[in-house]
């Protein structure tokens, strides 16, 4: 005879394995994270990948809490390019040998042209978070922009520029050997002469520079009302303070490349800094969802949420979003469901992919940046 200690494990054990049945097996996708974490890269502003990959787990530690029948499993696995460009071709190879079903990374434009050339070879669907550059929306329909393209933040950007604050005459200096730069530079330049500005002077510089007195001597008596900077932080940074110790003060331009932080401040420290760029979002642009972000982000980490952090987060969540809607987790299937039109409301504002492009519209804000303060003067929202 059955004791009713026997029958109360007979009955839990029965309900376990009716809901095993219903839910059915959990399967296994692999996500490759491609970026430089043995390095703090020479070209974009993420330190060892450390907030792209926080960003990432964030949100799939996120998903899996809000999502309790999940029929699928995420197992990451880290795969270096060690800031060289032949490597991120490489890295690719090594992720589909080993059976990775989606990638995500490849930050910075000048990693995601040739990684992303590449996951379109392999058929390996990949989503390159915060790269801008053009020709990544037209590499093919195995990779997708998790943000705006250069024609899009520079074509914003020239028409605040010129419609906004009436500029007419501007200089622009950019790193011949980046070539976000010189897509952005591209894009400003088309959008601004468009408009009926003038392109005074373009100057090319190398990503490794630091010392630009030769460069202020050239344009020292030249009549320019902007300079767009359409390069990443620290080196815009150096040129601008370089700029205004030499008292050639004017409105500075730049695009996302611009992550602003404590010691960009303390390398202009001068009251006479007066900036504005794009991106896509910044810790005081906050709705409910950044808020609480923002909130847990610090007192886990104890430092302050970047927008790159903030932007992966987003973007690994539309990931999220579309594997869930799957029963199949091969790479043509996930294909497809990126492909898809979609639309995403997060942290860092709206998205929205249409079906038959490879770039998602997104929420742009300009902000205007002083000493050590930032201001949000417009949004542009898809």
């Amino acid at each position: 005879m059955l004791t009713k200690y026997t029958k109360q494990i007979i009955i839990v054990t029965a309900i376990f394995w009716s809901q095993y049945l219903q839910a059915g097996p959990v399967s296994k996708v692999n996500v490759a994270l491609f970026h430089t974490f043995s390095k703090a890269s020479s070209f974009c502003y993420d330190p060892y990948g450390q907030n792209f990959e926080r960003g990432v787990r964030l949100a799939w530690n996120d998903f899996k809490k809000e999502h309790t029948q999940l029929t699928y499993d995420i197992s990451f696995t880290k795969y270096d390019y060690d800031d060289n460009k032949l490597k991120a071709i490489e890295v690719v190879d090594e992720a589909k040998r080993d059976g990775a079903s989606v990638g995500m990374g490849f930050m910075c434009s000048d990693f995601a042209i040739l990684g992303g050339g590449r996951a379109q070879k392999n058929k390996l669907p990949l989503i390159t978070p915060t790269a801008t550059d053009d020709r990544i929306a037209r590499i093919g329909d195995y990779v997708k922009m998790g943000i705006y393209t250069n024609s899009v933040q520079g074509s914003i950007l020239a028409a605040f520029a010129y419609k906004d604050m009436a500029k007419r005459k501007t200089l622009i200096i950019s790193a011949a050997n980046c070539t976000y730069c010189i897509s952005l530079a591209n894009a400003y330049r088309n959008a601004f002469e468009a408009l009926g500005g003038q392109v005074i002077g373009e100057y090319d510089i190398l990503t490794s520079d630091t010392d630009f007195s030769s460069l202020l001597a050239k344009v020292k008596t030249q009549d320019f009302d902007s300079v767009l900077l359409p390069n990443y932080a620290m080196q815009s940074a150096l040129i601008i303070s370089q700029f205004l110790k030499s008292d050639i003060v004017s409105t500075f331009l730049g695009g996302d490349g611009w992550t602003w932080s404590k010691q960009i401040y303390d390398i202009i420290n001068d009251n006479r800094l007066e900036a504005y760029f794009t991106i896509s979002w910044i810790p005081t642009v906050q709705n409910k969802k950044s808020r609480k972000f923002i909130q847990r982000f610090g007192s886990q980490f104890n430092e302050e949420a970047l927008g790159t952090v903030a932007h992966c987060y987003d973007v690994a969540m539309i990931l999220y979003n579309a594997l869930n809607k799957l029963k199949s987790y091969d790479r043509e299937a996930i294909k497809v469901a990126l492909n898809q039109t979609w639309s995403y409301d997060g942290i860092t504002g709206k998205f929205l992919h249409k079906n038959g492009t490879n770039y998602s519209e997104r929420t742009i804000i300009l902000v205007k940046v002083s000493n050590r303060n930032q201001v949000v003067v417009k949004t542009s929202n898809p």
